[in-house]
């Protein structure tokens, strides 16, 4: 009797060891898998950057030739500074996908882009900036914010008749910085908007996602008059 009560707690300990093994086994399994799976999705997300890297819009490319060639006619001054900002931007979209990079470094870069479209454009681009808020040497991923920006004087200014505003501004939570980007919309441009929006818009949501592993977002929303983009990122403070 005492050895078959032996015998069963034995079995008994038996299956409770093959229980255990069998669900460490799919433990490890599942974190294999999504170890590969946020492999595959890195490797995607870089491969988006550099396609983004090596294709720089062409007009932009020509607006730029054409801003500074005509301000070397009327401003030799002012056109080094655009041949230096432009250089700046190209060196940025040129660089390793992966170089480290900061809030102050993409706001700089921001900066040397607009300072080109405010020679082409004049007084038909206003911008208006309120981001003091946010940490300049917080981690923020490279050719995120430029490129929305780009697309708001693309699709929201360029179409205007008379003069038209873009904001960026800043908001600093208890665990994310927001950056919003607002600027004006003509009814008509809505769909052409929304369809050029689309692949850029994507392209920034997965990188995004990876960079802070599913933490950061992008929202976009648009009523008759503004389009609004927002960036959420994900941000602990210095500990």
């Amino acid at each position: 009797m005492a050895d078959n009560k032996i015998i069963s707690h034995g079995n008994f300990l038996l299956q409770c060891l093959g229980i255990s093994a069998i669900f460490s086994g799919l433990i490890l399994r599942y974190f294999y898998v999504r170890h590969q799976w946020q492999n595959q999705i890195g490797l995607e997300a870089t491969a988006r950057l550099q396609a983004l890297q090596s294709r720089i819009r062409p007009h932009f490319f020509f607006n730029c030739m054409n801003t500074i060639a005509s301000l070397t006619r009327s401003d030799p001054k002012l056109a080094e500074e655009a041949v230096e900002d432009m250089t700046d931007i190209f060196r940025a979209y040129l660089q390793e996908s992966d170089r480290a990079w900061t809030v102050s470094e993409e706001v700089a870069l921001c900066r040397h882009y607009l300072r080109i479209e405010l020679h082409r454009l004049g007084n038909r681009l206003q911008v208006i900036w309120d981001i003091d808020c946010l940490p300049e040497n917080a981690a923020f991923p490279a050719l995120i914010l430029q490129p929305i920006i780009e697309n708001a004087i693309y699709y929201g200014i360029e179409p205007l008749v008379e003069a038209g505003v873009i904001s960026i501004s800043g908001q600093l939570t208890a665990d994310a910085m927001i950056i919003t980007i607002r600027n004006p919309l003509c009814s008509d441009q809505l769909a052409k908007y929304q369809s050029g929006n689309q692949m850029a818009h994507e392209n920034i949501r997965q990188r995004l996602a990876v960079y802070y592993e599913k933490g950061g977002m992008l929202l976009t929303e648009c009523d008759a008059q503004q389009y609004t983009t927002k960036i959420i990122a994900p941000y602990a403070g210095d500990s």
